[in-house]
Formats: structure tokens, sequence, C-alpha cells
């Protein structure tokens, strides 16, 4: 626009201009357009300070949508290693429930009565029994298990209460020793064979009304 317009007046003043005044006017075009064109490119090559902050907008809603993706799948990965823990804990947990003492624990029903009974299957274990405890809860009891069925004497050594003891062959009630003292220094020896004894808190087989040829388990 600004070229045909100066092209315009130049023409139409033609014949009243000598020959340097017409050139110094040719020149002066050369100039303006030139200066036009530079201004156009410069404004085309150089980036608007809206269109820097738009892309610094987007660079950085990009950066918080990747932030937001990682931290999504770190909750999930979170989820995950949870899931795969619990799962261990319940297929793999050990089905064996022991006691402070280091007793495997079992329980068995008398009577329609529930007990956790210790389960005292070695030597040691069965030499040491409920000996030096201060106390056994009313639901509680100890099992002892033997390797071979025989004459299984028992007596109160280091005992700090009162116990009822139960001889037992294969589950069969073969004798009872009821409301022995702890300060007892008897040996109690029954007069039938027995694969297993069972010891209780005093009372327990009168209050349960256990007698001998009763069939425990």
């Amino acid at each position: 626009m600004v070229s045909n317009y100066l092209l315009d007046h130049l023409f139409s003043a033609t014949c009243a201009l000598d020959y340097d005044t017409l050139k110094k006017a040719l020149d002066c075009q050369k100039l303006i357009c030139l200066g036009f064109f530079e201004s156009r490119s410069r404004k085309r090559d150089k980036p608007s300070g809206v269109s820097i902050e738009r892309e610094t907008l987007f660079g950085q809603n990009k950066l918080n949508v990747l932030m937001r993706k990682r931290r999504k799948n770190n909750k999930k990965a979170r989820y995950f290693i949870l899931l795969v823990i619990l799962s261990g804990i319940i297929f793999y947990a050990p089905s064996k429930i022991y006691s402070i003492f280091g007793n495997e624990i079992k329980k068995i029903v008398l009577k329609g009565n529930v007990f956790h009974v210790e389960i005292v299957d070695t030597e040691p274990k069965r030499d040491l029994g409920l000996g030096g405890r201060k106390e056994l809860c009313q639901e509680c009891g100890m099992l002892f298990i033997f390797p071979e069925n025989g004459n299984h004497p028992f007596w109160m050594k280091d005992m700090n209460f009162p116990l009822d003891i139960i001889w037992l062959e294969k589950g069969k009630v073969v004798k009872i020793e009821r409301n022995i003292p702890y300060a007892s220094v008897e040996v109690f020896s029954p007069n039938a064979h027995s694969d297993q004894v069972l010891e209780f808190n005093a009372g327990i087989s009168d209050s349960l009304g256990i007698a001998e040829g009763d069939i425990i388990w």
C-alpha cells in the first residue's frame, strides 16, 4: 500500500520535477519499502511475550500432567505391594499357635466346653510340665503326649497351684487324680497304661463330670 501510494504521487508530479528531485524521491521510496519489509520480518521472527508465556504455560501443564500420572502409578504400586504382603500373611502364615513358653496350643472340647491346651511332646518339655508357673487360666490346660503306651507316673514338683490329672489311652479316660495339692510330694502312678495325660486346674474334672471310662476324643 505504501509503495503504490508513493508511485501514484511520483508519476503525477513527474512533469513538474527535474531529474535530481525525481531521483531523490525514488531513493526515498526504496528506503521506506526496505524499512517496512524489515519491520514485518522482525515481527514475524521475534516471538512476542504472549507466545512465550503460552509456551511456558503449556510446558508447565504438561509437567503437571506427568507428575500426576507418576503419583497415580506410585499409589497403585504401593497398593499392589500391600496386597502381596497381605496375601502372603493369609496364605502362608503358620497355622499353629504357640504359648509364650514355646509350646504349641490346640483347642479341645470336653463335655461341650472348649479348652486350650499346651502340647508337650518332647522329654525336656514333659519333665518341666507346669512347674514354676504361678497360675493357669480356667480354660487352659496341658496335654502330655508320649511316644509309647505305658505306665507314666506324675508328681507335683515345683508346682504353685493344685491340679487334676487325667490319664488317657487312645482318647479314653483310664485314671483320674483329683484336687492334688501343689505342695504334695507323692508320686501318682496309674494302674493302667496310657499314651496321653491331661492336666487342668483342680476341680475341672468334677465340674465337667469327667469319669473313668469316658471317651474324650
